[in-house]
């Protein structure tokens, strides 16, 4: 029998099948099963020339668990249950399409090691086996039978690749999409209790601080004339509780992770804050991260390489006047290192270091404590008008150290 090119009818007909697979993209847990179907049934009508024409039948296998059997997903033309194919020996063509990731012709059904020994399968004569790839999962097998003899020529074979390499796009983008909306909902769970914890946190703590806080200050103003002695105790009082809430919300913040950190890692974490600084102040950040570097996710070693980051760069977005931001990630040697760098107006080294112990919690007083805790080291090098360059030197001992602790 003639080949069945690849014509216009056929390219209409992938054109609907790829329109249907995208539409269930991301629905349900059983779409491979639906997917496979709907690429037999394609195959089946589009490999009809005529309506009398008979049309081909078709199974859609899946290795098992073990991968020594194969399971029928989907069947168009053929019932398994009829012919007792649930299972099926991983032998024969079968073998040899999955191992070697090609289509096989079998030009005697009979005559196959595994199709050959079920007597359903006698009314057809020639069979295609077409294999399609799944990287995220397990592969499937298209089983094409056809009553009619050297029926599947070469540009039939091409139409049903064509057919499982779109079915195989679609169950992987399908896997893709459920895996990400899987870790949405993870990050979105988290979220949810980071904001549930920090709420409790704030409760305990600080809130019930404050409202001490303004009890007791009401009480020493009522004392400061009637016993002046007693409301300078109350005062330092009060002043030491301040210092404390002040220790307690400035750990809390501390310890506070961004969530795509907890889940993509340091450099996803980087590139979201660029963005985000980029869409809320226009500030270009020009972000470079090596790949060599190990994805450091979720660690506290992370967190604070992360937030000495964020410090450095959104003060170089308000203070600097800086029209280009750049931070880049690398190893040196036995070092990780982090560099920001800005081309604006630059820092008054002097001025800074004399006013070292006034600069709070968004200056250079705070990185540097952040990165004492990795024995690291900041160094800042500016000059008046050219910009500032800051750079973070961690031990990668102490990141890799505090990555295996936490795993």
């Amino acid at each position: 029998m003639s080949s069945h090119p690849i014509n216009s009818v056929s390219a209409n007909a992938f054109i609907k099948l790829a329109a249907l697979l995208d539409a269930h993209i991301g629905k349900g847990s059983q779409q491979a099963t639906f997917f496979s179907r709907a690429a037999l049934q394609l195959a089946t009508d589009i490999t009809r020339q005529t309506e009398t024409d008979v049309p081909l039948c078709g199974l859609a296998l899946r290795p098992s668990a073990d991968n020594d059997m194969l399971v029928v997903e989907s069947a168009v033309g053929i019932n398994p249950n009829d012919t007792g194919m649930l299972l099926i020996s991983r032998g024969g063509a079968l073998a040899t399409a999955l191992d070697e990731n090609k289509s096989v012709v079998v030009e005697s059904v009979t005559d196959d090691a595994v199709l050959g020994l079920d007597r359903s399968l006698m009314q057809f004569k020639s069979a295609a086996i077409v294999p399609a790839k799944i990287v995220y999962g397990r592969d499937l097998a298209f089983v094409f039978l056809h009553p009619e003899e050297n029926y599947f020529g070469e540009e039939k074979v091409k139409l049903l690749d064509a057919i499982a390499q779109q079915t195989s796009n679609a169950i992987q983008k399908h896997q893709l999409v459920k895996a990400i909306r899987t870790d949405d909902d993870r990050i979105l769970q988290v979220h949810s209790e980071s904001r549930k914890q920090l709420a409790r946190e704030l409760h305990d703590g600080p809130a019930q601080n404050m409202a001490a806080l303004t009890m007791r200050a009401n009480f020493a103003r009522r004392m400061i004339d009637t016993d002046p002695e007693r409301a300078k105790q109350e005062l330092q009082d009060i002043e030491k509780l301040a210092r404390d809430t002040t220790k307690t919300i400035r750990y809390m913040l501390f310890t506070m992770r961004p969530l795509v950190l907890e889940s993509r890692g340091l450099r996803s974490a980087l590139m979201n804050l660029a963005d985000k600084i980029k869409a809320t102040y226009g500030q270009e950040i020009y972000l470079t991260v090596s790949p060599e570097l190990p994805e450091l996710k979720g660690t506290d070693a992370s967190t604070i390489l992360f937030y000495i980051a964020e410090e450095a760069v959104i003060n170089a977005q308000k203070h600097a006047a800086a029209q280009n931001i750049y931070v880049s990630v690398y190893s040196d040697e036995n070092d990780l290192v982090l560099e920001v760098s800005d081309d604006g107006v630059g820092l008054n080294l002097g001025q800074i270091q004399a006013n070292y112990d006034q600069l709070g919690s968004l200056g250079m007083v705070n990185m540097r404590e952040r990165a004492e805790l990795l024995n690291g080291t900041v160094d800042v090098h500016s000059v008046i008008h050219k910009g500032t360059t800051i750079t973070v030197r961690i031990p990668m001992a102490e990141m890799m150290s505090a990555e295996e602790a936490e795993n």
